[in-house]
């Protein structure tokens, strides 16, 4: 079955199969065929099996930032994903030919419409609209903004260009949306949003789902938890359906969506292995901190299939979660000490 097919007929609600494993396999073949990077990695440090996933090879995420990666002719490239590196540090650099980019684009629909129920809300973004502005630099924050707002039928800014809640825009999107999402970065949204004084005249509707990503290390310095989180949001605004999302630009169009208790699953598109932190070999125990590896069928311009990063993450359930889900379910704890700080709303700077 090829990429395409896939995804026409996946159900991203349903856990991995082994088609999810041939398309990976597949991926492995065809980078290893047009990426010399790549198959150095894979012929000299792994053995890759026909029939076992955590036999795959992987890249690091730091691959990402040292060398320019890609797996099609470099003429076939029209758009360079660029990750929020912090200051002194090279960002990740994701080359994206046309078909990579719509397979992102289907890929997300179909989960969104699938974890969060809305179809074609308005989006009301908790951000800047000089973000996701022609000349502002083509960064995983602005990737996030654009590709949620393209599955959603009109946009609004929460907040002005100075970072000001613009109130009269969040009335208009309550009063003109019979459903809306409220899409930012999880500090952002805390910072410029959620913490603010509640303004009685903004009371948000039943239909309102609000999807936050982009890193907890702020609100974890600050000691802020998730239940603080969405209780603020609720306290203020009377929303009551806050999901959170796991995903980075290496994968973008492939996440992990928050279920209602309080944990992101695999899907149809994406799965994670959880690797022991001293051997790298699959960590086989519930609740163990160990290194997430990721896994995306979709990266064909570049070799992102399978990238081990540097989050720690905690399985709590390989299958049958009590929310009714099956695939992994699991927690990120966070990022290895020696690892460096990222993340698009970690690094924000006004």
């Amino acid at each position: 079955m090829n990429l395409s097919d896939y995804l026409a007929c996946s159900n991203p609600s349903m856990p991995i199969d082994q088609d999810f494993f041939d398309q990976l396999l597949q991926r492995h073949f065809h980078h290893s065929v047009n990426c010399l990077e790549y198959c150095k990695v894979s012929n000299n440090l792994f053995l890759a099996s026909s029939n076992n996933i955590t036999d795959l090879p992987y890249l690091s995420a730091r691959n990402f930032k040292a060398h320019n990666l890609l797996s099609v002719p470099e003429s076939q490239i029209f758009k360079v994903l660029q990750s929020s590196g912090t200051s002194g540090n090279s960002p990740s650099k994701i080359f994206l030919d046309k078909f990579n980019a719509r397979n992102q684009s289907i890929a997300l629909s179909k989960l969104f419409t699938s974890y969060t129920g809305l179809q074609r809300p308005n989006i009301l973004i908790v951000d800047s609209p000089a973000v996701s502005s022609r000349t502002a630099s083509f960064t995983a924050r602005k990737a996030g903004i654009l590709g949620f707002s393209s599955l959603c039928r009109k946009s609004y800014h929460a907040l002005d260009e100075k970072y000001n809640i613009d109130a009269d825009q969040i009335l208009r999107s309550i009063n003109e949306s019979d459903q809306l999402l409220v899409f930012g970065f999880t500090s952002i949204i805390w910072e410029f949003f959620a913490s603010l004084s509640a303004n009685s005249k903004i009371q948000f509707k039943n239909k309102t789902v609000l999807l936050h990503g982009g890193g907890w290390k702020k609100l974890t310095n600050l000691g802020i938890t998730d239940e603080q989180f969405k209780s603020k949001l609720f306290q203020n605004y009377k929303i009551n359906d806050v999901k959170s999302y796991y995903g980075m630009v290496e994968q973008t169009g492939s996440i992990f969506f928050e279920c209602s208790h309080g944990f992101y699953h695999s899907n149809s598109f994406a799965s994670i292995i959880p690797r022991n932190q001293v051997t790298l070999l699959p960590e086989l125990n519930i609740n163990v901190p160990s290194l997430c590896q990721v896994l995306s069928v979709l990266p064909t311009s570049y070799p992102g299939f399978s990238i081990l990063t540097d989050d720690l993450i905690s399985v709590k359930h390989f299958s049958d979660c009590p929310c009714g889900l099956k695939g992994i379910a699991f927690v990120v704890n966070g990022r290895i000490p020696t690892a460096e700080i990222r993340g698009c709303s970690d690094t924000f700077q006004p």
